[in-house]
């Protein structure tokens, strides 16, 4: 019989892999997602993703914060919403900020202050030192006054963290203070601190500041817990880390509304212009 040559069967053609998306498409995803949670989530949830699309001058985000902070109850989740406000350019916000300085209340003056300090704006300058006078607020005023680069603020966190009656708790506030300020006095507890679990989040973002490559694990950690996640990203970003995006988009998918409105704000920190 003839020799009959065997024909293989062509080969099945391969699926085309689906290129991963691009930083673009992911904060336009991010956005998306904070636009929804600002048309139908629940007044804190609105607030919430506002305060994060602020970041990006969101015309809906003012308006809708604008609302919220004639309606909100809260007097601290007023001075969040007047922060967003003033993080988007709106010179309402700023003003309610400084009004809030006269605060009768001493935690609101203060975060008040630190808002404002965030925003680069030393108004409340003499309302922090006099909270340095309160033992309670001492080193939490002396902390937001370190930020401005403030002397009398500094000394007191040096002088903290210098003394050894002090106690190893704030000791440890001192240092996160100092670092936090681009003081390196207290480098060496900061990095103890992170391999003993107590008071990491706060020691990771001041080594962040210092350009410390040791808070790097211990930031990329944070990312994955939804209450530490724009923190994590926003120190992540200021030290150049590369990050997996598609990691924190993700949760756009499957977390609840909480994680979402976190990892969309990560996402627009990570993928846009620091503010």
């Amino acid at each position: 019989r003839p020799h009959r040559p065997q024909v293989q069967a062509p080969e099945a053609p391969k699926p085309a892999v689906k290129p991963a998306p691009s930083a673009a498409q992911l904060r336009e995803a991010a956005i998306a997602e904070l636009e929804e949670q600002l048309a139908n989530g629940t007044d804190r949830y609105k607030r919430l993703a506002g305060i994060a699309l602020s970041r990006d001058s969101h015309q809906g985000a003012v308006s809708v914060l604008g609302e919220l902070l004639s309606t909100e109850n809260s007097e601290l989740a007023r001075i969040d919403i007047a922060y967003g406000l003033a993080l988007a350019g709106q010179e309402e916000g700023r003003t309610y900020l400084v009004k809030e300085l006269e605060s009768r209340r001493r935690d609101v003056r203060i975060d008040a202050a630190r808002r404002l300090v965030e925003l680069k704006d030393d108004a409340g300058r003499n309302t922090l030192h006099q909270m340095m006078g309160v033992r309670s607020h001492r080193l939490g005023a002396a902390s937001v006054l370190a930020l401005l680069g403030d002397e009398a603020g500094l000394a007191v966190l040096r002088s903290t963290y210098l003394d050894e009656a002090t106690s190893d708790e704030n000791k440890m506030r001192a240092a996160v203070g100092l670092g936090r300020a681009g003081d390196d006095t207290g480098r060496s507890l900061l990095l103890e601190i992170l391999s003993k679990g107590h008071y990491v989040v706060d020691a990771a973002g001041a080594l962040a500041v210092l350009g410390d490559a040791a808070a790097a694990p211990a930031l990329e950690r944070q990312l994955e817990l939804t209450a530490l996640r724009v923190g994590a990203a926003e120190s992540l970003r200021a030290m150049g880390r590369d990050v997996d995006l598609a990691k924190i988009a993700a949760i756009l998918k499957t977390g609840n509304a909480e994680a979402r409105i976190a990892s969309a704000e990560a996402l627009l920190i990570l993928t846009g212009e620091i503010r």
